[in-house]
């Protein structure tokens, strides 16, 4: 009995913190509306969550890597644009990076287009500082 209880102790630990599955971080940011972006690498997976802090994610997608998603432009002026397209029936998201490639501080901002059916929606902007990770890391195997 006791050993049956420590194996179901053991295994609810494992399911409970998060460790049975890891995923890792591809990019985060705080948005200006107070929300947050979030994509990580779970296996051959993407998810994707976008909601209000410390609230439960409004949208929720785990989608297989297709190293179609990823999109790496080509400069055009002096900014090089990364981004990652998810989408979830009519609905597109574009997760974005824009880097200054030419300037000294290559500085950059990052943020969404929301898309229905190809018409651009909105475009969510995050804060800058609040962006953590890469969106190249999104192609890489693991």
């Amino acid at each position: 009995m006791k050993y049956k209880t420590l194996i179901t102790t053991i295994f609810l630990y494992f399911c409970l913190s998060g460790t049975a599955i890891p995923s890792a971080l591809i990019f985060f940011c705080n948005t200006t509306s107070g929300k947050e972006i979030k994509l990580e690498k779970e296996n051959s997976y993407i998810l994707y969550s976008y909601g209000k802090r410390n609230a439960a994610p409004e949208i929720i997608l785990k989608q297989k890597t297709d190293p179609s998603q990823l999109k790496l432009s080509e400069p055009e002026g002096s900014n090089i644009v990364t981004s990652i397209r998810l989408t979830n029936g009519d609905y597109t998201y574009e997760i974005f990076t824009s880097t200054d490639r030419m300037g000294p501080t290559h500085k950059f901002h990052s943020g969404m287009f929301v898309f229905k059916d190809n018409e651009l929606l909105s475009r969510i902007r995050c804060i800058n500082g609040s962006q953590k990770g890469n969106l190249l890391k999104s192609g890489q195997s693991g």
